[in-house]
C-alpha cells in the first residue's frame, strides 16, 4: 500500500465515524434542564395570565390529554394557580418527574417528561 491509499482510507474512516456520531442517537437523551425549574416556569406563565403560552410550551402528551380550551377551563376552575407557587418535593415516577407545589391553599403536581432531551410539562393535577 502506498501513502495515498492509506490517507484516503483514514479520511474515509474519519468521515464515516463523524456521520455515525452525527446521525445516530446514543440511546435516550438525558435532559439537561431542571425538571423542577421547567414546572415552576410553567406555573409562572399561568400566574402571569399567559395561559396559551404555557399550554404551547407543553409536551405532546399534555396537548393530547388536555386541549387548549380544556386547559383554560382548568386554570379558571383552580383560581389559586394565579397565586405564587411554593416548590415542594420532586419525585421520580419511572421516566417522569412529579414536581409538587403549593399555590395558596391548593396542592399542585406538575408532571414533566423527557421530550427530545428537554424536560416538558406532560400533565398537571390540582386538589
Amino acid at each position: 500500500m502506498n501513502k495515498t491509499t492509506l490517507a484516503i482510507g483514514a479520511v474515509s474512516i474519519a468521515a464515516l465515524a463523524a456521520m455515525v456520531w452525527w446521525f445516530l442517537p446514543g440511546g435516550v437523551t438525558t435532559p439537561t434542564n431542571d425538571p423542577g425549574g421547567v414546572a415552576a416556569a410553567f406555573l409562572a406563565e399561568v400566574r402571569a395570565g399567559k395561559v396559551d403560552q404555557a399550554w404551547g410550551g407543553t409536551g405532546t402528551e399534555f396537548k393530547s390529554f388536555m386541549g387548549k380550551d380544556q386547559f383554560r377551563q382548568f386554570v379558571k376552575k383552580h383560581a389559586a394557580l394565579k397565586t405564587q407557587a411554593t416548590a415542594g418535593e420532586t419525585t421520580a415516577q419511572g421516566a417522569l418527574r412529579e414536581c409538587g407545589f403549593i399555590c395558596g391553599s391548593l396542592k399542585v403536581v406538575v408532571i414533566v417528561g423527557n421530550s427530545g432531551g428537554q424536560w416538558k410539562v406532560e400533565g398537571i393535577r390540582a386538589g
